[in-house]
């Protein structure tokens, strides 16, 4: 049995405290004793009543919830404030549109037996139904490849990782403004100074998927500036510059043939939207990654 080590849960929040809530419900029921875990809410900016939330779900809850507040600044720069104010050997990472398995933290302890391994990660599930939802879970967008066991980098949604380890390598990079492209580039700076990933598939986190259009492209733009980081900083082993869309890449015999992909793999149901939000997001990626930071 592993030895029960003290973890500091950072969850990085903005205008969500609905979402949060659900979040901060899956703690409640942790298998991981209570005197061995703090959960730490980073409110970055929210001007939605996160605070006044906070304060009236406390009296909800039966674990050591922390709360602190700072000017708006990015989930990364969130996420750096947390792993400063943790108290715990292990920092565990999830984000307000999560709710955690009731064995995560115990999972996370698990995952941390060797010393060589730095950082490790999870399944994300989907928790929302919609065909935006089952194309994520078709491309498996969550989840990165994992040759060998090792996953090319963690997600922050499902992550945890030693504080010394994160500490060391200057924790995450604030640069990166919106979601995406902080996550792999932690990763590559952990793997750097010699320490593993692992892949935990008991560790299990349930996600609620965007369920719009604009939500998902957003997402998508944002993922295409966090390559554009990553491609300048660890050239092109992670990620690979995206072609640059334009509509009449759209109409090319290639990209039709993609129905037919779509088809064969998820059915007619799914056939011609699976191909429309496969064009929007690369689409996004492309702009995305043409403006950068």
């Amino acid at each position: 049995m592993s030895e029960l080590k003290f973890i500091s849960v950072v969850i990085p929040t903005f205008n969500r405290k609905s979402m949060l809530k659900l979040c901060l419900e899956s703690f409640n029921k942790q298998s991981y004793p209570v005197t061995h875990f703090e959960v730490l809410v980073i409110d970055d900016g929210s001007s939605d009543g996160t605070e006044e939330f906070i304060e009236g779900y406390r009296e909800h809850i039966n674990f050591k919830l922390i709360y602190y507040r700072q000017k708006n600044g990015g989930p990364a720069a969130a996420r750096n404030r947390g792993v400063k104010e943790a108290k715990g050997a292990l920092v565990a990472f999830t984000d307000d549109d999560c709710v955690v398995d009731e064995h995560w933290l115990a999972e996370c302890n698990r995952s941390f037996n060797e010393s060589y391994i730095g950082g490790a990660g999870g399944v994300i599930v989907q928790k929302t139904s919609g065909t935006i939802s089952d194309y994520l879970v078709h491309i498996k967008a969550l989840n990165p490849p994992a040759p060998n066991g090792e996953p090319y980098y963690l997600v922050t949604a499902n992550a945890c990782y030693r504080r010394d380890v994160l500490l060391e390598v200057g924790g995450f990079e604030e640069a990166i403004k919106n979601p995406g492209g902080e996550d792999p580039d932690l990763s590559m700076k952990v793997k750097e100074k010699g320490y593993k990933l692992r892949f935990n598939p008991d560790n299990i986190v349930y996600h609620f998927h965007k369920s719009d259009i604009r939500s998902f492209y957003k997402t998508y733009f944002n993922y295409g500036r966090g390559s554009h980081y990553i491609c300048n900083k660890w050239g092109n082993g992670v990620f690979k510059e995206p072609e640059k869309i334009t509509f009449l890449n759209f109409l090319s015999l290639s990209n039709l043939k993609l129905i037919r992909k779509y088809y064969r793999e998820a059915g007619v149901k799914y056939a011609l939207p699976f191909w429309f939000l496969q064009n929007i997001q690369m689409l996004a990626l492309s702009r995305g990654f043409q403006k950068g930071y």
